[in-house]
């Protein structure tokens, strides 16, 4: 399917709300990560078509801290530039409804369990249990894939763009179909 069409699924992952410019939920995959991961999946909530300059983004992820002289994973919920330079790739996961706020997915994700393993895995098991609680909470809709497969084709997508080099982060839909841009790179 050319980039510049919707993808068959675009229907689902919209909000219910008809009002237009709408916050978006990514998945970026950041370049590196803990042990020498290929990228870190981080969960964005960003404006339509951000301006690269301004702090209008939401990130969360977990990141490796130190806990009394060992590593371990921590939540981390904050406000962002709207463009990162380690960003290889997003996905757009779904258009969230007005109302939704940085402060309050922050505060709803901080419930979302950190996986016991400290492995590569667990911000992607994290990320995926994220998605999976804000459908559980009714702040997006259902989507036909399960949030495991979802990431799995936005790492492939990543894997396959990361040497690309274009005027906008390349992004994918929820199949790993690459779409329209919406987030500038400068």
């Amino acid at each position: 399917m050319p980039a510049h069409e919707p993808s068959e699924v675009a229907a689902l992952t919209r909000p219910t709300s008809i009002q237009r410019n709408k916050q978006r939920l990514y998945i970026l995959f950041y370049r590196g990560g803990p042990a020498d991961a290929q990228f870190h999946p981080v969960l964005a909530m960003a404006p339509k078509k951000p301006d690269p300059r301004k702090v209008q983004t939401w990130r969360f992820h977990l990141k490796c801290v130190m806990c009394g002289g060992v590593p371990c994973w921590g939540f981390e919920g904050s406000q962002v530039s709207n463009y990162d330079q380690r960003t290889v790739a997003a996905l757009l996961v779904s258009k969230l409804d007005p109302g939704t706020t940085g402060m309050g997915l922050s505060g709803l994700l901080k419930e979302v369990p950190v996986p016991e393993d400290a492995g590569e895995s667990t911000a992607a098991q994290w990320t995926c249990d994220a998605i999976k609680l804000l459908i559980e909470r009714d702040v997006m809709p259902a989507l036909p894939l399960l949030p495991q497969a979802i990431y799995d084709r936005g790492a492939n997508f990543a894997d396959r763009v990361q040497n690309v080099e274009e005027a906008s982060v390349p992004t994918c839909d929820i199949v790993g179909v690459k779409m329209k841009s919406e987030i500038s790179r400068a």
